[in-house]
């Protein structure tokens, strides 16, 4: 988790090469299972595009679970990116048995953020500043509630320096992935 442009995505797609691990996005697991011909995919389009509603918590979470029970990621481990984003996400999560083995936050200041998404206007992730704006408003309300969790609970964020190279952090993660594999 982390700020727009803090290196998630790229930290994912890291973890997802090197060792194998299912890259999950929310927004990919929900347009899977909306794109099923099945009463839930049914289900699922009426409510979000011809009701135009957002999923709920517990919804989004049911179909993660779906997702994580996939023989993919039950062979090769899965690595969730940009999720939970609010604490009660987080706690339905939890109550599913869903429990990140290790929580990665990728910190940067919101400085280097508009910096990034400012440099990378012209490329696709071109957006307008109050887009920006709104999704770091919601993380900044959000993020201690989600990390304070994780840690409180399970002792399992780490933080890392989105403005070391990629390299660093790559080694950090894949080190922390390391310890915590060594620990069980």
């Amino acid at each position: 988790m982390g700020l727009p442009k803090s290196g998630k995505s790229t930290l994912c797609k890291i973890l997802s090469e090197k060792i194998g691990v299912v890259h999950l996005k929310m927004n990919h697991i929900i347009q899977q299972f909306m794109s099923q011909d099945s009463s839930q995919g049914e289900q699922l389009r009426k409510h979000m595009k011809s009701e135009g509603r957002q999923l709920e918590d517990d919804m989004m979470v049911s179909l993660l679970i779906k997702r994580v029970q996939m023989k993919d990621c039950q062979l090769n481990g899965w690595v969730l990116e940009d999720f939970p984003k609010t604490r009660n996400q987080a706690l339905f999560m939890a109550k599913r048995g869903i429990v990140p083995t290790n929580v990665f936050l990728m910190k940067q200041t919101i400085e280097e953020t508009y910096k990034r998404t400012h440099a990378r206007a012209d490329q696709k992730f071109s957006c307008i500043r109050t887009i920006v704006a709104g999704r770091i408003k919601f993380f900044m309300e959000h993020l201690p509630h989600v990390t304070s969790f994780f840690q409180r609970y399970y002792n399992s964020l780490i933080e890392i320096d989105s403005n070391k190279s990629k390299w660093f952090i790559e080694d950090r993660a894949l080190g922390e992935i390391q310890r915590n594999v060594e620990a069980r």
